[in-house]
């Protein structure tokens, strides 16, 4: 929802982190 400079990183990652480990997003 949060597209309006940077790449969507906290919607990948909240996909991500549901199926795949999350491996860049935040620590």
């Amino acid at each position: 929802m949060e597209d309006r400079g940077p790449p969507v990183f906290a919607e990948d990652w909240k996909c991500l982190s549901e199926s795949p480990p999350v491996q860049e997003g935040p620590a």
